[in-house]
């Protein structure tokens, strides 16, 4: 969540929230068996990850504390391990790990989950995600940067006044 979003929405719909439920469920489920694999393979249930788009990528293990098992290499760059696909063993561990690589998505009825915000000096747009959480029995959306308003169902989501947030914010700290 940002301390200082541009935009907020609120919503407190049945659906909207079996989404977010359902998503909770299933990146538990895939950052267990994610732990298990590293617990299997490395002995350290800690694994490598990287971010895009707002999804979790699994790329690495914790180099385990003895040997360096068979079929798994060392990724200098950064020091994780992972499969050493000349082996046997490693292709096969590289087919597990990309059953395994990225987390579910989340997706929430009526809100989009990145928007494109301006090119920058190459052309390209730059991508910008959300920050959910949920506060009381709704479910909260926060925003760095304004959203296209065509972009979100106003039967589903409210969007809140910034002051009223920020009101809402203090009065929790005190």
């Amino acid at each position: 969540m940002s301390d200082n979003p541009a935009e907020v929405y609120r919503t407190t719909h049945p659906a909207a929230l079996e989404m977010w439920t359902d998503y909770l469920n299933r990146y538990a489920t895939w950052s267990a068996d994610v732990q298990a694999f590293c617990l299997k393979h490395s002995g350290h249930e800690a694994a490598w990850y990287s971010n895009l788009l707002g999804r979790d990528h699994f790329d690495g293990l914790t180099v385990p504390d003895g040997d360096l098992p068979t079929g798994w290499r060392i990724e200098r760059r950064v020091g994780m391990m992972v499969p050493d696909k000349r082996t046997p063993e490693g292709k096969e561990f590289a087919r597990q790990m990309s059953a395994l690589s990225d987390s579910p998505k989340l997706t929430l009825l009526g809100m989009p989950m990145d928007v494109r915000g301006p090119g920058d000096s190459s052309g390209r747009f730059r991508r910008y995600g959300c920050g959910v959480e949920e506060v009381g029995d709704a479910l909260e959306v926060t925003w760095d940067v304004p959203v296209p308003p065509e972009s979100v169902d106003v039967e589903i989501w409210v969007k809140v006044p910034l002051s009223q947030w920020h009101a809402e914010r203090e009065a929790e700290q005190s």
